[in-house]
Order: structure tokens, then C-alpha cells, then sequence
């Protein structure tokens, strides 16, 4: 891959992350919590193509500033909580690491959901396993 597509990529990526990418006058600006994301995940994105084979597909379910349910351990206890999606990193395996403020940070599909419904039906089988295997 040449520098073109692997900026290529990393701007589609940026996109996926922040829904005012293309509206925001601030873009690539330090003083954006959000600029300072995709600048960070322009860079990791570079090293892993560079790294990696040509095929790389990264799908980003979350932006930050959606809304999402984590499941957080109170006490040994699992239970779903609403939050923001405040962090998204893209991990050198390729996952994609989310972060609900103040609630928890996880995948997508095991500790991070879109609806209550999945995080809670995420819970109950994690609690049938815990019983299970006592």
C-alpha cells in the first residue's frame, strides 16, 4: 500500500469515529477532544497497515458521543448502564476498544452495546455461564 491509500483509509476511519469530521472547523486541531482521536488513530491505523496485510477491513459500530449500554460489575453483581461512548481505539489486533464514560471500557458485542435488550441478554447468559460452571 502506497502513503495515499493508507491515508485514504485513515480519514474513512476518522469519519467513522466523529460525525462532524466533515462539518467540524476544527479538524485536526489540538484543541478538539475529538480531532485529537482521529489524530491519534490516523497514526496507529498508519502502523498497522504498514504492518499488516493490504486486506484490512475495520468496521466502527460507535461513534464517540453515541449513546451505548456497558456492562459494569457492582460488588460481583453485572448490570447494564447507559453512557456516552468517549473513546474509540483501535487495538494492534485490529479490535476496536470502546470506552462509555464513567461506566466501563470494552468490544463491542461482549462488554459494549447499542441497545439495553443486547447488554441485557449479554447479562443473563454470562450469569447462566457463572452457574453453569459452578
Amino acid at each position: 500500500m502506497n502513503q495515499n491509500e493508507i491515508k485514504e483509509l485513515a480519514i474513512k476511519l476518522a469519519r467513522e469515529i466523529c460525525d462532524l469530521y466533515d462539518h467540524c472547523s476544527r479538524v485536526g486541531k489540538t484543541d478538539c477532544y475529538k480531532c485529537q482521536v482521529e489524530d491519534i488513530t490516523y497514526q496507529q491505523l498508519a502502523r498497522i497497515i504498514i504492518n499488516s496485510k493490504p486486506e484490512v477491513d475495520i468496521h466502527i459500530p460507535l461513534k464517540i458521543g453515541d449513546i451505548a449500554w456497558g456492562i459494569r460489575n457492582f460488588h460481583g453483581h453485572l448490570k447494564p448502564v447507559k453512557g456516552y461512548i468517549s473513546n474509540v481505539t483501535v487495538q494492534k489486533d485490529l479490535r476496536v476498544l470502546y470506552e462509555i464514560k464513567y461506566v466501563c471500557r470494552g468490544y463491542f458485542g461482549e462488554k459494549i452495546f447499542k441497545t439495553e435488550q443486547e447488554a441485557d441478554a449479554m447479562v443473563d447468559q454470562k450469569e447462566k455461564d457463572k452457574h453453569v460452571s459452578r
